[in-house]
């Protein structure tokens, strides 16, 4: 009788465990209406926090700046162009400074 009682309920934390895994990466997760305001004051990081930590990943010039909401979760998307004039842009988590992606734009 205990296998027939463990046996379901191994299926349901595997089925919870596949759950969560599908849920975006990112610290911060924003609902779609929030506001702007709320989502600046929502950031854990800087702006100049994430150019440091896009300059410590991609030596050269940051271009371009912004913080957005990308798949519902509080990110900062920096484009730097890099000292071998390629362009590289990065989504880094508002929360924690992580680089979640990383495009190189030949």
């Amino acid at each position: 009788m205990k296998t027939l009682i463990r046996y379901p309920l191994f299926i349901l934390l595997l089925t919870a465990a596949a759950l969560v895994s599908a849920e975006p990466e990112g610290s911060i997760k924003v609902a779609k209406k929030t506001p702007r305001w709320e989502q600046v004051a929502m950031a854990k990081i800087t702006a100049a926090d994430a150019m440091d930590i896009a300059l410590t990943a991609v030596p050269g010039a940051v271009v371009e700046l912004e913080l957005e909401v990308d798949d519902g979760v509080l990110i900062y998307e920096v484009s730097v162009i890099g000292k071998s004039h390629e362009t590289v842009v990065l989504e880094i988590d508002a929360g924690t400074g992580e680089i979640l992606e990383r495009e190189d734009d030949d």
